[in-house]
């Protein structure tokens, strides 16, 4: 049985709050409004919620025994989650103008879940009452799922995606595997653990993993994997707001279960990112995306590409914009929803424009596509007629906001997480026990290579997520100038200490390695060096 606390409560009674007055802001709240069942259902969510946080902490605190440091870590990604959660529903609360309660108080009074006991518990109970716990906050969510539905299907699709993680945590609990999440692909390595740039577990990263798990063919069945990126959008941090690293280590572990499936999730991530920032700048209207009829199901490319056609953007006599031309390397255009693409209003001018890929004037080319690398991630040109188009930003602007240099970098975070992998299987080369000397200085110089981009990887996301102090063009050509040395290096290192075998008879190595030398190509090697060179930057 659980010990009371003789602590007495002597907290003073609080001001203002339910007595005081409606804000003027409050007053002026218009749109839909959730009904007195509504905001019920959403604080009864929520109460559990930061009940199953507060007691995963605890929990975490106080467990000991075998495999206590993986125990002791994984708590803490259920204690982030949950977290995460309770902040979606109480915000979405506020969205319909509920005021959501959180208080102590009401958590202690009116929370489903058992109290938690007190005192040092061993693993093997911690995971079992933890569990418990996981599977009564998923009750309340079914509980509740349908009567929300019913009159607000948008809340309902929240409530289903935290739905659909507290019921993969409770299977993973009852079979005794990591709370947060089913086992990562052994392409992936480190354990079964997701990357990370921080020190402590990556919750994003630990959500990329988990949804791979429901993914057949994941980076090869295109339209799947499509799914499996637009699915994870709302849970993967935007940058330069506290959590680039953890946004950066969901990319890299991207990465490392699979090239491909990287490359289509990381351009949907930054189109996502470069809309909200240009929202933030109040450079795009809501009723301008309402035309494009964009959702939560909309997938979204970005085609920056120059050559030598080009898309020309011009106003009708309506004054709406339209597209006319030809732009190259459209990744995926064939499949994906919708895009961002840069056309010239002048001589010398670029904007940026968001289009619907499936209006009737956009004919995308199916080729010539011969890469042996990424063979599935079709890169030809598209023609656009007279497309309707919505500005996003002014002139130039794409190429002269912070997140352009961000979204460089988050490229760069997939090079250093799909080449994990391959250092792997040079550590177990070198383990093996006729290894040479031979194969542990390649093991061992590729580990040093590793180790070096995730550091600077590191570095750059805390200095993304910190006031400006340094030249944002500097820092992002550095950043990808070291993962893209590393990973070639990489490469190179795993041919000469692996040989000829897994090129040739391991389709997963192959295909990543084949993955990897095409995606690497988006640096553009000496080239890239010199410009930074000419920058005269120490």
């Amino acid at each position: 049985m659980s010990e009371k606390s003789p602590a007495k409560n002597r907290r003073r009674a609080a001001r203002g709050g339910s007595g005081a007055k409606r804000t003027a802001e409050q007053n002026a709240e218009k749109g839909f409004r959730a009904s007195a069942e509504l905001k019920n259902h959403l604080q009864t969510v929520l109460i559990d919620l930061i009940e199953l946080s507060l007691q995963g902490k605890q929990a975490h605190w106080n467990v000991v025994g075998t495999n206590f440091r993986d125990t002791h870590l994984q708590l803490d990604e259920v204690v982030a989650a949950a977290r995460r959660f309770s902040d979606v529903i109480a915000e979405r609360m506020r969205a319909l103008h509920a005021l959501p309660d959180g208080r102590s108080d009401t958590v202690a009074a009116t929370t489903s879940l058992p109290e938690y006991p007190q005192g040092e518990i061993d693993t093997t109970t911690t995971v079992d009452l933890i569990t418990e716990r996981l599977d009564v906050t998923v009750g309340t969510v079914r509980d509740v799922h349908d009567a929300v539905d019913e009159e607000d299907p948008t809340t309902a699709d929240i409530l289903h995606d935290i739905l659909s993680s507290l019921e993969q945590a409770v299977v993973d609990g009852q079979r005794r595997e990591p709370l947060t999440g089913g086992q990562m692909s052994p392409a992936a390595g480190h354990g079964g653990t997701a990357l990370t740039l921080a020190d402590t577990p990556s919750a994003a990263a630990r959500d990329v993993e988990r949804a791979a798990a429901d993914v057949g063919e994941l980076g090869t069945q295109v339209e799947a994997t499509i799914e499996w990126a637009v699915r994870l959008s709302s849970r993967i941090p935007l940058p330069g707001q506290g959590r680039t690293a953890d946004r950066w280590s969901a990319l890299a572990t991207a990465g490392a279960l699979d090239v491909g499936a990287a490359r289509i999730l990381e351009p949907h991530l930054d189109a996502l990112a470069i809309l909200d920032e240009a929202r933030t700048a109040g450079a795009l209207a809501s009723d301008d995306e309402h035309d494009l009829d964009t959702d939560g199901r909309s997938s979204w490319g970005v085609f920056a590409a120059e050559g030598a056609a080009r898309v020309d953007a011009h106003q009708d006599a309506a004054g709406h914009w339209r597209l006319r031309g030809t732009k190259p390397w459209c990744s995926l255009a064939a499949q994906l929803s919708h895009a961002l693409i840069t056309a010239w209003v002048g001589p010398q001018a670029r904007r940026l424009f968001a289009v619907s890929l499936r209006d009737p004037s956009v004919r995308p080319h199916s080729g010539p596509w011969v890469a042996r690398g990424l063979r599935a991630i079709v890169s030809a040109a598209v023609d656009f007629d007279g497309t309707p188009a919505i500005p996003v930003g002014e002139t130039d602007w794409y190429l002269n906001r912070p997140g352009f240099r961000w979204g460089g970098m988050g490229v760069a975070a997939v090079w250093w997480g799909g080449t994990s992998p391959i250092v792997d299987a040079l550590t177990e080369a070198a383990e093996r026990p006729d290894a040479d000397q031979i194969a542990q200085l390649l093991c061992g110089e590729a580990d040093a290579e590793q180790w070096a981009a995730k550091v600077v990887l590191a570095d750059a996301a805390r200095r993304v997520d910190a006031p400006p102090t340094s030249d944002a063009r500097a820092l992002a050509e550095r950043v990808r100038a070291v993962a893209a040395r590393a990973a070639e290096r990489v490469l190179t290192l795993a041919d000469h200490g692996l040989g000829p075998g897994p090129l040739t008879t391991n389709e997963d190595h192959a295909r990543r390695v084949a993955d990897l030398r095409i995606y690497l190509r988006q640096h553009h090697a000496e080239r890239d060096l010199a410009r930074l060179g000419r920058s005269g930057v120490t």
